[in-house]
């Protein structure tokens, strides 16, 4: 695993517990927040073709 693949699948991890969190709270504006930094780190890692199964679970990996 490259440095780039280590740091971007510790910001989608965080992004991820940041979300569930969110979610749990019922803070609609920070899942929303959440949501957009996931699809930004999903296009980002498709972009240069790091796989990150966390975000395929979450339907974000989608071509």
């Amino acid at each position: 695993m490259t440095e780039f693949h280590a740091q971007l699948r510790a910001r989608a991890l965080a992004a991820v517990n940041d979300l569930t969190a969110a979610q749990e709270s019922g803070d609609d504006y920070s899942v929303d927040v959440h949501r957009a930094d996931l699809e930004n780190i999903a296009r980002i890692a498709r972009e240069h073709g790091v796989s990150l199964p966390e975000l395929d679970e979450l339907g974000l990996f989608a071509a």
